[in-house]
């Protein structure tokens, strides 16, 4: 018998209750209705029309209704009631029929009963629909048929009848669908356990013990996945029927998938042997979260996936809507839609996936679990925060009693609804900025779900038009900044300069310094759009900044003198051009073809700065102690990295550094070959690996190419967006 006449065979000429007509309900009913079932629709709604051009559907399919206030009425002599999971399971109209002898199931409890071919399934406080969906994701590339549902995607007991034994489903599945279940799947992944959904659950022992049901049906052979940093669901081993593996990003194990601490690479490994899957600087996903996520995903379909599937899911999947999604830059501010993350830890892993303090959104429906842990996250990571919705005030009751909050500098700021979060985070950003929709709450209060409030966010974030220049800010003279300092010590001037107001209202946009020792090279980077290296008598300029005449006067202060406008790029009185550079891009996100590494080296992303600049700087010790100083890595708004590679001996034959990462741009530079090693293809396997890894964390990558080397980075894939122009700045005459 087929699987879907063992459904028929349970339902025709049976009594059917539902309960609610949402998405996963409205294809069931009809499917219950053609095969024989006798259907009611249970709903809160008061009449027909309520349902809006489902009402049609429904008179056509001649539904039963029971509605309003005691739709549960509609229960009553029901042989089977199917149960939403919005509706709690344990609540006394569903138990009453439950103890009359009425059998109470759901869609996706009659999908595991009749489905024919394998199941694998994902819960998880955090991270189970990224997971569940890299899941298919990897079992599409082995090429398998998919069937994807539960709390993702489309129901799956309307799909039985496509269902073959050769397919594999793949089920995302909450606690409220898991409450009730008494069937596991094959192979059940559990990424972790935290306070969440307590509004609906008797306490939090309920929450686990509906979680422990994905594990406790299982019958071998089968599979147990289980986040081995979290307590709760590392506990879970106790209830595994079969297999049992771990992942975990902050440990190794002999048994699961890990991340390798030595080369940054997520490996798997079983009976002794360690199989590296993928480098994590090729993962697409953005967060360290998502690398667990990953983790978790290749525990689960390792031997039922080819490595290369795999790898090929992790270097191209750039991540689901609503989570850490970039939603558009306007005014040099990143916008991204994290609306999935209706808990604290969800928005606690958002934060920490940006490398530096943004403006958080926050705030909605109350689920009644605490907030205390997220308030050292908000104050490390966040730099204003804009709160709506009921738990604005937890949120920030739980701020202001932290020891730290005093010292923070946070500034927290109250919206009375999402247009009003969205204009009030615009205001308070300037270019570089992020601003992240992250409520670590529900969205219940204004919005239906989570992707309802997202969209109405990315919405509001669309139709935001981009500003004009602040005209008050522009032509100011330049003794507005020449109090600043008198010291003839350039680094001073700049170094004090970024601190004094009157700089920012001048230029009207956030800058970033970057600067060796006494006598070195000062570099100057303004909002993005421009790049200056500095010395006495020199001034490199890159890109188009919209106030030339704001970036001269800046010059002339710092101690360049009769540096003229350079209205078309061109020479103009005192001003002499001595050389071109091309500059290179990568966007956010974007992806050059990788060349294979060649045998024999080994990539080092943590260079020791000192390893480098010794390479760099043998005998100029001024330059060599100052190199990435102090001015980099802390008056910077990112830091410098540094990457290498090593040949067999370990011996550092090749380095690649991002000199700043700051408002949102990773400027690149390739620091050294060793003689012995060039024309090798190192260089272009380090440049092309850390742009797309930084490309890949959401950095827009500049590098710069002399002439000589342009076709070289033409066929690296480096898209040539405009010139770097060097000019000599003469003194001016008498």
């Amino acid at each position: 018998m087929q699987p879907i006449e063992r459904l028929q065979q349970l339902i025709q000429g049976k009594k059917v209750a539902f309960i609610g007509a949402g998405v996963s309900h409205k294809r069931c009913i009809e499917q219950f209705v053609e095969l024989g079932a006798q259907v009611t629709l249970c709903d809160q709604k008061e009449t027909l029309e309520a349902f809006g051009d489902y009402a049609d559907t429904l008179r056509r399919l001649q539904v039963r209704l029971s509605l309003g206030a005691h739709y549960t009425d509609g229960f009553a002599g029901q042989d089977i009631i199917m149960r939403t999971p919005g509706y709690e399971y344990y609540k006394p109209e569903l138990q009453a029929a439950l103890q009359t002898g009425t059998m109470v199931t759901s869609e996706v409890e009659l999908f595991f009963e009749f489905c024919p071919c394998e199941i694998l399934a994902v819960t998880g406080s955090d991270g189970k629909t990224t997971t569940t969906t890299l899941i298919a994701k990897m079992m599409e590339a082995a090429g398998r048929k998919v069937f994807l549902g539960g709390n993702i995607g489309a129901a799956l007991l309307p799909q039985l009848a496509d269902v073959t034994p050769d397919a594999v489903a793949v089920v995302e599945l909450s606690s409220f669908q898991l409450i009730s279940m008494r069937r596991s799947p094959s192979v059940a992944v559990v990424t972790n356990v935290t306070p969440n959904h307590l509004d609906h659950h008797k306490d939090m022992q309920e929450y686990i013990d509906a979680k422990r049901n994905i594990l406790l049906w299982q019958t071998p052979p089968c599979r147990a996945v289980l986040g081995y940093e979290n307590d709760v669901s590392r506990a879970m081993q106790a209830d595994c029927k079969g297999e049992q593996v771990w992942f975990t990003r902050l440990h190794e194990t002999d048994n699961g998938a890990f991340l390798r601490a030595s080369d940054d690479t997520l490996c798997y490994a079983e009976n002794g042997t360690v199989t590296p899957v993928v480098a994590r600087a090729d993962v697409k996903l953005r967060g360290l979260h998502n690398v667990e996520n990953l983790l978790a995903a290749i525990a689960a379909v390792w031997g039922r996936v080819p490595v290369e599937a795999m790898r090929r899911v992790a270097s191209t999947f750039t991540g689901v809507e609503h989570r850490i999604e970039p939603v558009r830059t306007l005014d040099g501010v990143t916008y991204y839609n994290d609306s999935i993350a209706s808990s604290p830890t969800r928005t606690i892993a958002g934060l920490r996936s940006f490398d530096q303090k943004i403006i958080l959104i926050a705030g909605g429906y109350d689920k009644k679990i605490p907030y205390e842990p997220l308030a050292p996250e908000i104050l490390a990571h966040v730099k204003t925060l804009v709160l709506m919705g009921a738990t604005g005030p937890r949120i920030e009751k739980a701020l202001r009693e932290h020891p730290d909050f005093a010292a923070s500098g946070l500034t927290i700021l109250h919206a009375d609804g999402m247009q009003d979060a969205v204009e009030k985070a615009r205001a308070a950003a300037a270019p570089g900025d992020v601003v992240s929709l992250s409520p670590a709450s529900a969205s219940f209060d204004l919005y239906p779900n989570f992707e309802v409030r997202g969209r109405d966010y990315k919405r509001i974030v669309n139709a935001l038009a981009a500003s004009t220049v602040n005209q008050s800010k522009r032509g100011a003279p330049a003794q507005m900044i020449e109090a600043v300092s008198t010291d003839a010590h350039k680094q001073r001037y700049l170094t004090a300069a970024r601190r004094e107001p009157a700089l920012h209202a001048l230029l009207g946009r956030d800058l970033t310094l970057w600067a060796d020792n006494p006598g070195a090279p000062v570099r100057l980077f303004l909002a993005g759009q421009a790049v200056l290296s500095l010395t006495d008598d020199y001034a490199w300029l890159a890109g188009r900044p919209d106030d030339l005449e704001e970036l001269v006067s800046f010059l002339r202060f710092a101690g360049v003198h009769t540096l003229q406008t350079p209205q078309a790029l061109g020479s103009q009185p005192g001003l002499r051009e001595s050389g071109q550079e091309t500059l290179l891009q990568l966007a956010p996100g974007g992806a050059l073809p990788q060349p294979p590494l060649p045998p024999g080296f080994a990539v080092d992303r943590n260079v020791p700065v000192g390893e480098t600049s010794d390479l760099l700087f043998p005998t100029a010790s001024a330059y060599r102690d100052g190199f990435y100083s102090r001015t980099a890595t802390a008056v910077n708004h990112g830091l410098a990295r540094l990457w290498g590679l090593r040949d067999a001996g370990g011996r550092l034959v090749a380095s690649m550094g991002a000199d700043a990462l700051f408002e949102g741009r990773a400027y690149l530079s390739l620091l050294h070959t060793d003689p012995a090693f060039r024309r090798r293809g190192l260089g272009g396997w380090l440049v092309t690996a850390m742009a797309n890894a930084l490309a890949a964390d959401g950095w827009h990558c500049d590098f710069f190419s002399e002439p000589h080397n342009l076709p070289f980075y033409r066929q690296l894939g480096f898209a040539p967006a405009g010139t770097l122009h060097c000019f000599r700045v003469e003194e001016a005459s008498a």
